[in-house]
């Protein structure tokens, strides 16, 4: 795995720091929201996959998991949703007093799905099903199988690149946090002040940001 992420790309002719301060560049130039500079921040965090690297040079073989998005969403979730002082440092950031478990959760889900729609946060349970998913388990799954092999991607030097957070990588393995991630990622409509600002608001984050990209 390349340690130095100046290295990292995002295409085959742009680095990806580059790429990403791109895009944070245009992003602020169309809104002040610091919800969708974030959403800039991380949507191509999951790049620094090595399979995914390795699909950006034709001499490389690609062998295991080479998607980027839901690592991208899943290392936002154990930065800041698993470490009280990096969950200040994101208040700080986006300049708000409080962020609940919903808006975490949006903004997972708005980084997870930045190179399509949004789902819907609520969505049916199946018969079989104890609970819904809002992102696709099988995904995740993938996901952390490739994370048990991939112990020393650069998750952590990428973010702290961009916003100064205490070093969180033993979360990405975590058990309890993994579990917790798939089984009670669950949205609550009903614990939001207003549903229809919410709405309205992650909807301005996605399109401010999938606009700039």
């Amino acid at each position: 795995m390349v340690s130095d992420i100046t290295l990292l790309k995002s295409h085959p002719n742009k680095f990806l720091l580059d790429h990403v301060q791109g895009v944070i560049n245009i992003t602020k130039k169309l809104t002040n929201s610091r919800f969708a500079e974030l959403v800039a921040i991380f949507h191509d965090l999951g790049k620094i996959n090595p399979n995914f690297q390795n699909k950006l040079d034709p001499s490389k073989a690609v062998n295991g998991y080479a998607n980027h998005a839901y690592l991208s969403a899943y290392a936002f979730f154990c930065a800041f949703c698993c470490n009280k002082k990096n969950a200040d440092v994101l208040k700080q950031f986006l300049d708000v007093n409080e962020l609940t478990k919903n808006d975490l959760i949006a903004l997972s889900v708005v980084i997870a799905k930045h190179h399509g729609n949004l789902p819907d946060y609520t969505p049916s349970c199946k018969p079989d099903e104890a609970t819904a998913s809002i992102l696709s388990k099988e995904e995740i799954y993938s996901l952390f199988k490739f994370l048990e092999k991939e112990k020393s991607i650069p998750v952590f030097e990428f973010i702290n690149h961009f916003i100064p957070v205490e070093n969180f990588r033993e979360f990405l393995l975590n058990t309890k946090i993994q579990q917790g991630y798939t089984e009670k990622f669950i949205f609550e409509g009903d614990k939001n002040k207003s549903s229809l600002d919410f709405f309205i608001d992650y909807q301005f984050y996605f399109c401010m940001f999938a606009s700039c990209r």
